[in-house]
């Protein structure tokens, strides 16, 4: 059973970090770009700001749901979570440097989303948020509930835009937005 609460404008919270990671996994696995996008593994990179609690938390939770994971790999390609500081003015470098394919965001402040999108759609990396209104803002994918059930929420546009080929399977997941 999820725990669920609102926010404070009424609209339901994402699931658990933990189910998160294994429903963005499974994600991973209907897009048909995947093998052509990553290469020997896929690199997760959890975009967070230490110096913001909620965010600091949802990426150590997210590190600590992959860890314990028995999901290890995403169509025999396996997985990799590496962090880094939306602080640190060189998260960009950090991002190439890590060979991400994947970008999640966590819960942010004072950080523009644009800007995020901006440098993920020119190097065709796909953005997942662990926060499920970042899909309005252009993120590609999250996971809310909806009916005390986890369903995806993607912005078929901004996938499309970062090279992500999804599935219909996956897309009568979800609720989609443009």
């Amino acid at each position: 059973m999820l725990a669920v609460c609102c926010s404070a404008n009424g609209e339901e919270l994402a699931a658990p970090v933990d189910v998160q990671y294994t429903f963005f996994c499974k994600a991973l696995s209907f897009d048909r770009a995947m093998s052509t996008r990553c290469g020997e593994d896929v690199v997760i990179a959890v975009l967070y700001q230490r110096r913001f609690r909620a965010s600091l938390s949802e990426m150590e939770e997210f590190r600590g749901a992959a860890s314990a994971s028995d999901i290890q790999s995403v169509n025999t390609l396996p997985i990799t979570v590496v962090a880094i500081d939306l602080e640190d003015e060189g998260w960009r470098q950090a991002v190439l440097g890590a060979h991400a394919d994947i970008l999640v965001v966590t819960n942010v402040r004072a950080i523009s989303v644009a800007s995020i999108t901006e440098f993920s759609r020119a190097r065709q990396i796909l953005t997942m948020a662990t926060e499920p209104s970042l899909v309005n803002d252009g993120i590609s994918i999250s996971l809310m509930v909806k009916a005390g059930r986890p369903r995806f929420k993607i912005n078929l546009a901004a996938a499309k835009a970062e090279g992500a080929d999804f599935s219909s399977q996956l897309l009568n997941l979800a609720d989609l937005t443009e």
